[in-house]
């Protein structure tokens, strides 16, 4: 039940809407599900078709339209619903679509009730389906998150600050503005139209900006804005640029948020979770602020545990997903991150590049292979230790490599030079990574630097 693709059909949207009923009918009674999209082409339809199938089951369903996967997590939270459903493919092309769970406490579905959803999708139903959905007001929904994100934050926090959002034209169209203006900032939105579906993440927002952060650094600098942030199609990762042209991803907001908590006496055990993909400097600077770095692998639903289970408050990943456990929020909320860095910027005087001037990292790129030759994960770590050894005789480079958990057939390996190895060392290597590993016909890959801040 991860954010995979899938292919749309009401048949196979029968199946998953008939599972997802009997799973609530056998854990909850009188079960409540609040429900949310973001702006693709077979969004509305499929929403559409999944709560009629719920209704039918007897499970009332609050429909919030076109709404972040923050806020749907943090309805579900406030109103302790049986279940958040948010149909979604996050980052990826508007092409695919699929579907996040939260559970009432606005966290990633545990994988044992994934399991037990998939169980019901292979029983028969005797029942016939007869609709009783009735319309919610969507907006007064979404209002009420938008209403408590202010009260947590302070109306008027961020007077005459000047911003510049990149809504990816998604979801996070329909609250980031309405949020950031009523905090007292001087807001210009770009790519913020849920009008056009096909536009959602395409050529725009958090993931174009790592890949390419040039053109949106020259648009914050036209708009004279502070800082740009840019988000992502469905709400839960955002990156970020200032006013000199530096670029700052999750590590940069981990170090500043892990200080600002520090300084509160606000971070319990003095750690933070992260994932191997991390920078090792994050952990070695942290190190020096006695602050302790926890790696999980990949994916929120890893970050989520290790948070929620040793009581901490902050944890997160370098492509922007940002978890604050206040007893307010549980899933990743690009929006709240980003209102309180600006409230922290402001109300201490200081800046982005201030806060991380001492946090120098080490040169690391991420590439993204598809598995054209159906690379196992021990023959992607054979060519990575035969590749390092023949350029450097000597392991000075660190590796990690993954499944995406988003992208069906992707494998995303990342390089890291520790040392005096620098990062046009390990771009030849990840050169020479990506010559053995693709084929001629193979899709795109990509290649991010995801060390360097000054990109102008």
């Amino acid at each position: 039940m991860n954010n995979k693709s899938i292919v749309f059909s009401s048949d196979g949207i029968f199946t998953l809407g008939k599972a997802l009923g009997s799973f609530l009918l056998s854990s909850a009674e009188d079960p409540t599900v609040i429900l949310g999209r973001d702006t693709r082409p077979s969004g509305e339809e499929f929403s559409n078709y999944l709560k009629t199938v719920l209704s039918s089951f007897g499970v009332k369903v609050l429909d919030l339209g076109i709404a972040p996967t923050p806020t749907v997590a943090y309805i579900t939270k406030k109103y302790s619903a049986s279940l958040g459903i948010i149909i979604t493919a996050s980052h990826n092309p508007p092409k695919y679509n699929g579907i996040k769970l939260v559970d009432s406490a606005g966290l990633r579905l545990r994988e044992n009730a994934e399991k037990s959803i998939a169980g019901y999708a292979l029983k028969p139903l005797a029942s016939s389906i007869s609709s009783t959905y009735q319309p919610e007001d969507a907006e007064k929904l979404r209002d009420e998150y938008i209403d408590d994100q202010i009260s947590y934050l302070g109306p008027g926090s961020l007077t005459g600050m000047r911003i510049l959002i990149d809504c990816s034209n998604g979801a996070v169209a329909v609250t980031a503005k309405l949020i950031l203006e009523r905090l007292g900032a001087i807001v210009t939105a770009i790519n913020d139209n849920v009008t056009k579906p096909n536009e959602i993440n395409n050529h725009c927002g958090s993931e174009q900006v790592r890949e390419k952060p040039k053109d949106f650094i020259n648009t914050v600098k036209d708009a004279n804005a502070e800082y740009g942030f840019a988000f992502d199609g469905d709400g839960d990762r955002v990156v970020i640029v200032d006013r000199y042209g530096n670029y700052y991803n999750g590590d940069d907001i981990l170090f500043v948020l892990a200080s600002f908590y520090l300084s509160l006496n606000q971070l319990p055990k003095k750690t933070i979770v992260t994932t191997n993909s991390a920078n090792t400097a994050l952990e070695e600077q942290l190190r020096k602020k006695d602050i302790r770095t926890y790696k999980v692998k990949a994916g929120d639903k890893n970050l989520e545990d290790a948070i929620w289970n040793q009581e901490l408050r902050l944890g997160g990943e370098q492509v922007g997903n940002i978890i604050i456990n206040d007893t307010h929020h549980g899933a990743a909320d690009s929006l709240y991150a980003t209102a309180l860095l600006c409230k922290i910027f402001s109300s201490y005087r200081t800046d982005f590049y201030q806060m991380t001037k001492d946090f120098s990292k080490y040169p690391q790129v991420l590439v993204s292979i598809p598995n054209d030759k159906k690379h196992t994960q021990q023959s992607i770590e054979d060519l990575l230790t035969k590749t390092i050894k023949r350029e450097l005789g000597v392991s000075e480079i660190h590796y990690s490599h993954w499944n995406s958990t988003t992208e069906p057939g992707i494998i995303n390996i990342m390089l890291e030079g520790i040392g005096n190895v620098t990062l046009g060392t390990v771009n030849k290597i990840a050169s020479e990574i990506i010559g053995q590993t693709i084929l001629p016909s193979s899709k795109p890959y990509r290649f991010i630097d995801t060390s360097s801040r000054k990109r102008l």
